[in-house]
């Protein structure tokens, strides 16, 4: 009795892991699978974007090589009543900020074990 209670239990958990495979309605098998594709295939064309981004930051060979009309008239220069030009002002245009110029703070933790809590730190914790 045990034994085929058992294996009858076994029987459902298998056939119960491929019930999902009937197709009840096509239609909505097909447009679901229409979504998928179109998803799969903005989020390529997006990846490459990013991708090629990424790489003209950082490799100048992958630059592109499109010719630049010179002809145009600058219209990102601010005339102001002195005649004089300036440049628009942009928010990464020029900084003085250099990571790792000035230190702020040091501490030597060579007399502390790896993994323990440095000595001359205080804590309020037990």
């Amino acid at each position: 009795m045990k034994l085929k209670y058992t294996a009858v239990l076994l029987l459902l958990s298998v056939s119960s892991q491929y019930s999902f495979a009937q197709v009840l309605n096509p239609g909505k098998v097909l447009e679901r699978k229409a979504i998928n594709k179109t998803n799969q295939a903005i989020n390529k064309k997006a990846d490459e974007v990013i991708d090629s981004a990424f790489s003209t930051k950082n490799d100048p060979k992958a630059t592109n090589n499109k010719p630049v009309a010179q002809n145009n008239p600058k219209k990102d220069t601010v005339i102001d009543p002195a005649g004089n030009t300036q440049p628009p002002l942009q928010a990464y245009s020029k900084y003085d900020f250099v990571p790792g110029e000035r230190v702020i703070y040091f501490d030597d933790f060579s007399q502390d074990a790896v993994g323990d809590f440095p000595a001359l730190w205080t804590a309020n914790a037990a």
